[in-house]
């Protein structure tokens, strides 16, 4: 099977916002647009869509050099592959979670949705916007959610049984983990897991918003399953990243 580096198309994506924020930031104080009226506006929104897209870009390069190593064999720790039985009893959990997004979806349209009725009823003639405004937010809800379960199931069918961990990123059911770029995410610990001995267990944190916008990383646990006759390998990757982190804090 051809492996397509999506984190790449992603970067090129993201690139390519960056130069139009940057031609809507430039192009109207060059022909001299009515800046008073609209032209500010216009580069202000494409100031803000350049930085955003270039701290995007930023992210996704990272990642996307990670996913190019892995195509080209470069820094692999281990590649494991797993049996069809052990795949298959998996597959059928993750498809039963890929369809959370299309209830979550549902519930807060729903929401949404008894909001703008109730306060409708309570004056039919003054809210009839206000219901509109609720109908289009509870609809926008149910098409993300609808949306997010039929990409996921898509990812999880085109799922192959492995893992492949490297240096510097795991690639898992379909999804990249990366922690080459510290400011980003980067990697607690790897242990095997103390509930489940036949797993490896990958703690990560992951730059996320918290309160009052205020940036920390989020704790993120990911247990990887070793395969039968893997756990001498498996051993092996847990002392090479535990004397890595042992450099990192002597440094």
């Amino acid at each position: 099977m051809e492996y397509k580096n999506k984190e790449r198309s992603a970067a090129n994506l993201s690139l390519s916002l960056m130069f139009g924020g940057v031609l809507a930031t430039v192009l109207p104080f060059y022909f001299q647009v009515d800046l008073i009226g609209w032209g500010f506006g216009v580069a202000f929104i494409g100031l803000l869509v350049t930085i955003s897209s270039f701290l995007v870009f930023l992210m996704f390069n990272g990642r996307a050099k990670v996913q190019e190593k892995i195509f080209m064999r470069e820094n692999i720790l281990a590649h494991w592959r797993y049996s069809k039985e052990f795949w298959q009893e998996n597959y059928h959990d993750d498809l039963a979670d890929a369809g959370l997004g299309k209830i979550f979806g549902l519930f807060f349209g729903g929401i949404f949705s008894l909001i703008g009725i109730g306060v409708f009823l309570l004056d039919t003639a003054e809210n009839k916007l206000f219901l509109l405004i609720m109908l289009g937010i509870a609809i926008f809800f149910v098409l993300i959610g609808l949306l997010s379960a039929i990409l996921e199931k898509r990812r999880v069918e085109a799922t192959l049984p492995e893992a492949i961990i490297t240096k510097e990123g795991l690639f898992f059911k379909n999804i990249l983990y990366t922690w080459n770029a510290k400011a980003i995410s980067y990697l607690e610990s790897v242990s095997l897991h103390p509930d489940s001995p036949a797993s490896l267990l990958f703690i990560l944190r992951q730059l996320s918003g918290g309160n009052l916008s205020m940036a920390h990383y989020h704790k993120f646990m990911l247990p990887v399953p070793i395969p039968p006759g893997e756990e001498e390998q498996a051993l092996k990757i847990i002392s090479y990243f535990k004397l890595q982190k042992q450099l990192e804090d002597a440094e």
